[in-house]
């Protein structure tokens, strides 16, 4: 067996390093060592020191850090949380780490990196500090049915300099920098429009400051923006110039007081507020959430004692955040990286050396068991059905309030590993060989339609391809004043079911002999005739293209409504005559499908519904969807391995790896060389390690397989306690 020593390292306060046995009691070394680690990093240690337990060990205080290395190797990093004593055979200390994971649980904060929810603005009779000099009573100012309706009713008195407006509070330790908002001037009977009716928003860290405050909507020299004709939507932004933790948004009457003829009335769409002015877009008025890489960055500023070297990664795709503050107590680093990463589902960890990790999920494994021996695997999920799904729908409240659902499939999702099927090529003549015969024939099921009477013919009897072929001399003039069409209908015999990911893909090569650096624009639009996909990719003649178009059908379309069409256009335009030997040469079309899971082979659909709590638009839904069918579209590899010093090998040398190495491996991918892949038949099968045990009197490690297949579930749920809504002041 392999074998290899440890070293334990504790740092009193304002001292150096000390080696355990080696600088302070020489010879009383750690005994007994037990080291964890789970999904966030370094999680428990524990080892016994036969020291006196009635002696004050300087080494030995709370919170004292504490570095364990083995064969080395820094596998391990932490402090001190407790030591408890025993008087048992001459004396020793039992001393309790925890990792440098639960520092992000130490400090908590209130931020609004991007608040979008109008659950958040409330009346101003909910704060003190406001009086009816300035809000009146019978004004319109209500957050209800999915809007924010603020204005003057008919027959109301509206007092000159007075507000129908809704108040935000960022809470006592967070300010506001930057508002975006749109708002409709409601139309109807008795419905008017004002110029004295002016839209304001203002910031303060007071509410009876507000009236004061600073405008952030203010166009030039004026002051507010004005509610706009009956009928019409306004968007618009801006920043304050002196950030407040209030924030009035309002109509303002700046008129002569009078009682007013007409309703006069905005109903705002949407509203934005930030902390941060960088999410700001002075150009489009428009604020952007954070991504998750922000949020990481911000959250670690308020955990200190993490200060090695992070690896912070950007999604790809990236995300921004629609919906994401805490405005009540607030919440821990931890609580804001864990609630940030519901929508990217990475690994979230402190390393040893507490380095801090923000990245994607490995998609190739790093270790490797196998017949070699040195482990023993229990598979506690063999060929289980439980936990595959190739659809989700969300449920969920969008920032109006109101209900919203969206379905995800698996087969639409773009990377996710998926073995492909053909559609058969008879039912489109994607490989044009029908009907045989010589060349100058149109093949079947294509037909063609352009204003120059063009031709849409086979190239020759012997070869699988036709030619999109101008009949007629052709002057350019205008942009696209004339183009080349043809289009081929399919034939009954295949359903294109909804959200699957339909890819048509063939090559193009553009022939013009007059003009050899001319550049063709080779469109192609496939789908029903309400729902297709289109795509253009420019073609220098002469080379050969690979064109692909992606369809999800929004609802099942039997094959005889679904189309193919291609268009032939000259881009850009240049002035010219072309002549019958300008063409368009179509080959090796095909259409093909992912089928990623095992319901989508087998032809039938298995349905997860996610409740959200929290603020859903269709972008967090799809975010969301998308990562939980990534998470659940193959049998899942659940279970324990128990690995001694010859067990465990790196993936790709080859080489052995010591046991308490592994602990360094927590969120990435062992892969079971003796095991069959139940997806796919392949031999080998790969895992996630959620969970290391390593003791070292016995130089093993005890693997737990991905054991945690519910986290997405836990982050919904956690999603949901952090977002919860806020309070009324």
């Amino acid at each position: 067996m392999q074998t290899a020593d440890a070293v334990v390292r504790l740092q009193p306060i304002a001292g150096r390093w000390e080696t355990c046995g080696v600088d302070r009691l020489r010879g009383v070394s750690a005994e007994g060592i037990r080291l964890d680690a789970n999904s966030w990093g370094p999680d428990t240690a524990s080892f016994t020191l036969k020291r006196d337990p009635g002696a004050l060990w300087p080494d030995l205080l709370a919170f004292t850090p504490v570095e364990i290395e083995i064969g080395g190797v820094l596998v391990w990093d932490g402090f001190i949380s407790q030591t408890p004593t025993t008087d048992s055979d001459g004396g020793s200390i039992n001393i309790q780490c925890k990792g440098w994971q639960y520092h992000l649980d130490d400090d908590s904060f209130e931020k609004v990196w991007v608040d979008s929810m109008f659950s958040s603005w409330k009346a101003p009779s909910d704060f003190q500090g406001t009086t009816v000099n300035y809000y009146r009573p019978n004004v319109t100012a209500e957050v209800s049915g999915g809007a924010i309706t603020l204005g003057w009713g008919k027959g109301i008195e509206a007092r000159q300099n007075t507000y129908a407006g809704v108040i935000y509070d960022a809470g006592p330790e967070a300010t506001i920098s930057a508002i975006s908002t749109s708002w409709t001037a409601q139309k109807g009977d008795g419905f008017a429009s004002s110029a004295n009716m002016v839209v304001y928003a203002k910031a303060s860290n007071t509410v009876a400051g507000l009236i004061n405050g600073t405008d952030a909507l203010f166009t030039g020299a004026t002051p507010g923006v004005a509610m706009g004709a009956i009928g019409t939507t306004t968007s618009t932004g801006g920043t304050f110039s002196t950030p407040g933790r209030y924030v009035l948004l309002g109509m303002k009457f700046i008129g002569t007081t009078n009682t007013v003829a007409n309703n006069f009335m905005i109903k705002v769409l949407s509203v934005s507020v930030t902390g941060d002015s960088a999410y700001y877009n002075n150009t489009s008025k428009k604020i952007t959430g954070p991504s998750g890489e922000q949020v990481v960055t911000d959250a670690l500023t308020r955990a200190p004692l993490i200060n090695g070297s992070p690896d912070i990664r950007t999604a790809s795709p990236a995300f921004n955040i629609p919906n994401f503050s805490s405005t009540d107590g607030g919440q821990t680093p931890r609580e804001y990286i864990n609630r940030a990463n519901a929508y990217y589902d990475f690994i979230a960890k402190v390393n040893p050396g507490r380095s801090f990790v923000f990245k994607p999920k490995p998609s190739a494994p790093s270790v490797a068991v196998g017949r070699w021996g040195g482990s023993r695997f229990e598979d506690a999920s063999a060929n289980s059905a439980d936990e595959i799904y190739n659809k989700v729908v969300i449920e969920g409240t969008g920032p109006d309030g109101t209900s919203m659902r969206v379905a995800r499939y698996a087969s639409g999702i773009a990377g996710l590993t998926a073995a492909r099927q053909t559609v058969d090529q008879t039912l489109f003549n994607g490989d044009f060989t029908q009907p045989n015969g010589s060349s100058g024939v149109q093949p079947t099921r294509w037909a063609a339609a352009n204003p120059s009477a063009a031709t849409f013919l086979r190239t020759a009897a012997s070869t699988a391809e036709f030619k999109l072929i101008d009949g007629a001399p052709w002057t350019t003039g205008a942009a696209n004043s004339s183009n080349y069409t043809a289009t081929g209908t399919l034939a009954s015999g295949f359903t294109f079911k909804k959200g699957v990911n339909y890819t048509l893909t063939f090559t193009s090569t553009t022939t013009c002999p007059g003009l050899p650096n001319l550049v063709m624009q080779p469109y192609c639009r496939f789908g029903t005739s309400s729902d297709a996909a289109t795509v253009a990719a420019a073609s220098q003649e002469g080379l050969s293209n690979n064109i692909t178009v992606s369809w999800s059908p929004t609802a099942d379309a039997p094959s005889s409504t679904v189309t193919i069409q291609l268009l032939f256009d000259l881009y850009p335009i240049d002035s010219g005559v072309f002549n019958n030997n300008d063409y368009l040469t179509i080959d090796d079309m095909t259409i093909a499908y992912s089928s990623p899971t095992m319901p989508d082979r087998r032809g039938f659909t298995r349905t997860k519904r996610l409740q959200v709590e929290s603020m859903v638009n269709s972008a967090v839904a799809v975010q969301l969807g998308d990562n939980y069918l990534k998470a659940h579209a193959q049998t899942p590899l659940k279970g324990s391995i128990s690995i001694d010093g010859r067990g465990a090998r790196d993936y790709l040398s080859g080489a052995t790896i010591h046991p308490s190495q592994l602990l360094l491996e927590v969120g990435e991918r062992i892969h079971l060389s003796h095991r069959i892949d139940p997806d796919t038949g392949a031999q080998g099968r790969d895992g996630d390690i959620a969970g290391v045990s390593y003791e070292h009197d016995s130089q093993s490690a005890q693997v737990s397989i991905d054991s945690q297949r519910n986290r997405f579930e836990n982050f919904l749920a956690r999603l949901a306690v952090l977002t919860s809504v806020r309070t009324q002041r």
